[in-house]
């Protein structure tokens, strides 16, 4: 029973950072990627 605890204590604060995580990539990609496709875009 205390096992299932310490289990979920341990894991929403990884899933927390592994969301956080990829919300911050695909910002990052669409960030980066954008201004090259008004680049390509414009040629």
């Amino acid at each position: 029973m205390s096992g299932d605890v310490v289990n979920i204590k341990v894991c929403s604060p990884l899933k927390l950072l592994s969301r956080s995580i990829r919300k911050n990539y695909s910002i990052w990609h669409y960030s980066y990627n954008f201004p090259l496709a008004l680049i390509l875009n414009n040629h």
